[in-house]
This record gives C-alpha cells, sequence and structure tokens, in this order.
C-alpha cells in the first residue's frame, strides 16, 4: 500500500524581474516519521507421561515466549541542490511531497517436526519507508501550480 499526500509549498513566490532570475535551491528542511515492529508470541504445552489415571503419572508444563520489538525513525533532508531559471514576467516556487510505502507480509511459526509439524498464524507484519519528490513550479502567476500528482491511496 502506497500513500502519496498532498504537495507542499516549501518557498515563497520568487519573481523573474525584468532581466529573469537565477535561482539556487538546497533544501534542509527535515521530516521524522517514526517506524515500529512490535511481535509477541507465547504458548504453554503440558505433558503427562503414564496414564492419566495413574497417581504416581508425571506431568510437566512447558512455556514458550517469543517477542521482538524494532523502533527506528526515517527522516530527509538536502532533497534538492540545484540551479533553476525564473524567465522575465515569471514567478517560481518549490514543491515537496511525502509519499508512505507500506509492505505487508504474514508471518508464521512451524512446531513440531515431521507429520507432527504443525504451521500457526503469527500474524501481519508491516514495515513502513518513505519517499520524497520536489518540484520546481514556474508560470505566469504567483505561485504557479505544482506538476506533482494530488494525494492519493492505492
Amino acid at each position: 500500500m502506497t500513500e502519496r499526500f498532498a504537495p507542499t509549498l516549501v518557498t515563497q513566490c520568487v519573481g523573474g524581474g525584468t532581466t529573469g532570475r537565477h535561482l539556487s535551491y538546497s533544501e534542509d528542511k527535515g521530516e521524522v516519521h517514526p517506524r515500529s515492529l512490535s511481535f509477541n508470541y507465547s504458548t504453554d504445552k503440558a505433558f503427562v507421561l503414564g496414564l492419566p489415571s495413574n497417581p504416581f503419572a508425571l506431568s510437566s508444563k512447558i512455556s514458550e515466549l517469543f517477542g521482538r520489538d524494532v523502533s527506528a525513525e526515517v527522516s530527509s533532508s538536502a532533497i534538492s541542490a540545484d540551479r533553476f531559471l525564473i524567465q522575465p514576467g515569471e514567478y517560481g516556487v518549490f514543491y515537496r511531497q511525502a509519499m508512505k510505502i507500506e509492505c505487508q507480509a504474514t508471518m508464521t511459526a512451524q512446531i513440531g517436526e515431521g507429520d507432527a509439524t504443525l504451521s500457526v498464524d503469527l500474524g501481519t507484519v508491516t514495515l513502513t519507508d518513505w519517499a520524497y519528490k520536489v518540484d520546481f513550479a514556474h508560470g505566469d502567476m504567483c505561485a504557479p501550480p505544482t506538476h506533482l500528482l494530488p494525494a492519493a491511496i492505492y
């Protein structure tokens, strides 16, 4: 699944004046998005050695616990460092767009061996990553529209 956020205006409108203007742009605005994964699985197994009706039968209980917690942050900066030309009578602005990309997988565990193997569904794991785009828009009005795509989830 991917979520594309609406483009965000990141600069003021800059005019080209009467002779045109070269514009250097270097973005150092950062965004921080948390990423986390948490998973826990536990089971109890009981065993009886001998006949259950025998008062001397041995019984035992085994517990298994498996868990994993992962947490991280992803950030971006320095998206673009280019020179752009704003023609005389035109205006220019920069837009930025974030995209969240999620990948899902099903986790299963194999318990036992051979014919006694049992497959247990442990749940769904979601991993998230982020990508960014920058757009230089220019035109005869302040602020010209972006060429980036609108917000969407797909």
